[in-house]
C-alpha cells in the first residue's frame, strides 16, 4: 500500500517538476506534456513503481480523477472566453477553429473507423469519441511562443481564441457520446431516447448552468464583504457542487460547468452598468481575482493528468502492435498539419502586412498541432466507466507524444528564424483582445 509520506513527498515533486518543465520550455521548446507522460510511463508500466493493473487503486480512482478534471478544465474554458472584447475578430475566429476541429475531428473518426477495423474493432461511437477528442491543439505552446513573436495582433487573437475554445468540442462532443456507451457496445437507442438525451445534455444543462450561475452572483454580491476574500475557493466549491449535481439529475455536467464558467466571465459585459440588475448579478474586479487562484489549479491539474495517462499506458504484447501505433500516430499528426495548411486561407487578411513575416506566421499556424489536456482526459473516460476498449488509451499516449514532438520541431525552427523573434521584452500573457489563457493545457 502506498504510504502516506510518500504520496505527499511525490505530488510536492510534481508541482516542481512541472514548474522546472514549464519553465525550460522557453529554451528548449519541449512541452512539458512530452516528459510527463514518460515520467508516468517509467514509474508505472515499465518499472512499476506504481501499480496499474485492472484492480489498482489508480485505475479504481479513476472515475473521481475525471470528474475533477473535467470540472476544473471546462470552468476555466469558460472563464477565459470574453465574446465581446473579440468582436473584430470574432467570425474569423470561429469559423477557423470549428470548421478546423470539425473537419479534423470528422476526418480522424473515419480514419479511426478504418485502421480499427484491421486491430481493435471499434464501434461507431467510440471512433467518433476519439476523433473529436484529438480533434484540437493544445494550449501549452501558443500562448508562450505568441508573447516574444512580432505576429499582427488579428492573429495572436485569433490563435489563443483557438487555443481556449476549441476545448468546447475536443472535451463536450466526447463527453456527451460517451453517454451512449453501455457495457461493451451501443446501446438499442430509440430515436426517441436519442432526442431526449441531447435535450438533456444540451438544452436543460445550459438553462441550469444560467440559473445556478445567477443564483451563485446573486450569492457574491449580497454577501460581498465576506466573501471577497475567499472568492475563488467558494466559487469553486460551488463548481464542483454543480458538476455532481448536474450529472445526479442526469443532465451533462461538463456542459453546465462550462457554462457557469462563460456566464462569470461575460455576465458584465451583457448588464447594464445603471440597470438595478448590475447591482446584484455584477462579478466586477472579482473575476481576476477567481482568474489569478483558477491557472494555478489548473496548472497542477493538467501537470498531474499528463502524467497520469503515461501511467495508464499499457505496453503492447507485440512489436507489430507498437509499430501500428506509432505508424497511426505519425498518420495522424500529418493530418492535422495537411488540415490546418488547407483551411489557413481563412487567416489571410489577419496576418501581417510584412512578407517575411507572412511566411513565419503560416508555419506557425500549420506546425499549431500538439495534442494535450483534453484527450488525456477523454482517454480515461472508458476506465471511469468501466469499460474495456482496447488500445484507446494507449493510441491516444502514441498520439500526444508524437504530435508534440513534430510540433516541437516545427515550433523550433519557425521560433529561432530571425523574422518571429521580436525585439520588444516579453509581454504579459494576455493579448490585445484580453483573452487570458493559462498556458498549462
Amino acid at each position: 500500500m502506498l504510504s502516506v509520506n510518500i504520496l505527499f513527498v511525490f505530488l510536492a515533486s510534481l508541482v516542481f517538476l512541472g514548474f522546472i518543465l514549464n519553465s525550460l520550455f522557453s529554451k528548449i521548446k519541449i512541452a512539458s506534456i512530452v516528459p510527463l507522460m514518460l515520467i508516468g510511463l517509467l514509474i508505472g508500466p515499465v518499472f512499476k513503481f506504481v501499480q496499474t493493473t485492472p484492480n489498482s487503486i489508480i485505475i479504481q480512482l479513476s472515475p473521481f480523477i475525471t470528474a475533477v478534471a473535467v470540472s476544473f478544465i471546462l470552468f476555466d474554458v469558460g472563464l477565459n472566453i470574453n465574446f465581446f472584447k473579440l468582436k473584430q475578430v470574432l467570425t474569423s475566429a470561429l469559423k477557423f477553429t470549428f470548421l478546423v476541429a470539425i473537419i479534423t475531428g470528422i476526418i480522424c473518426s473515419a480514419v479511426a473507423m478504418f485502421i480499427s477495423s484491421f486491430v481493435f474493432h471499434w464501434n461507431l461511437i467510440t471512433v467518433l469519441i476519439f476523433g473529436f477528442a484529438i480533434a484540437g491543439p493544445s494550449t501549452i505552446v501558443v500562448p508562450v511562443v505568441l508573447k516574444v513573436t512580432n505576429f499582427s495582433d488579428d492573429l495572436k487573437t485569433i490563435l489563443l481564441f483557438e487555443a481556449i475554445s476549441v476545448d468546447i468540442l475536443t472535451l463536450i462532443v466526447p463527453l456527451i457520446l460517451s453517454h451512449f456507451l453501455c457495457a461493451n457496445s451501443v446501446c438499442n437507442i430509440t430515436t426517441n431516447q436519442i432526442v431526449t438525451l441531447i435535450f438533456n445534455n444540451i438544452i436543460n444543462s445550459i438553462i441550469i448552468a444560467i440559473a445556478i450561475s445567477l443564483f451563485w452572483l446573486f450569492i457574491l454580491n449580497k454577501f460581498k464583504e465576506y466573501s471577497k476574500d475567499y472568492m475563488w475557493m467558494l466559487t469553486m466549491t460551488m463548481v464542483l457542487a454543480t458538476y455532481g449535481f448536474s450529472e445526479l439529475i442526469g443532465l451533462n455536467g461538463a456542459i453546465v460547468v462550462f457554462v457557469f464558467g462563460l456566464m462569470l466571465a461575460n455576465i458584465d459585459n451583457v448588464l447594464n452598468p445603471s440597470s438595478a440588475m448590475y447591482k446584484y448579478f455584477s462579478i466586477s474586479v472579482n473575476i481576476e481575482h477567481i482568474r489569478s487562484y483558477q491557472k494555478e489549479i489548473v496548472f497542477f491539474v493538467s501537470t498531474f493528468f499528463f502524467l497520469y495517462i503515461g501511467l495508464l499506458f499499457h505496453i503492447p504484447s507485440s512489436e507489430i502492435m507498437t509499430i501500428i501505433m506509432i505508424t497511426a500516430g505519425i498518420l495522424f499528426s500529418f493530418l492535422f498539419f495537411g488540415i490546418r495548411y488547407l483551411m489557413s486561407p481563412l487567416l489571410t487578411k489577419h496576418l501581417s502586412k510584412n512578407k517575411d513575416v507572412i511566411a513565419v506566421e503560416k508555419s506557425f499556424i500549420n506546425f499549431d498541432i500538439a495534442r494535450g489536456l483534453s484527450p488525456a482526459i477523454i482517454a480515461t473516460i472508458p476506465i471511469s466507466l468501466g469499460l474495456t476498449i482496447p488500445g484507446f488509451v494507449d493510441q491516444i499516449f502514441f498520439i500526444i507524444l508524437i504530435s508534440n514532438i513534430i510540433s516541437s520541431i516545427g515550433i523550433f525552427f519557425t521560433y529561432n528564424s530571425k523574422k518571429l523573434a521580436s525585439q520588444s521584452e516579453p509581454a504579459p500573457q494576455q493579448n490585445p483582445a484580453g483573452i487570458q489563457i493559462s498556458s498549462s493545457k
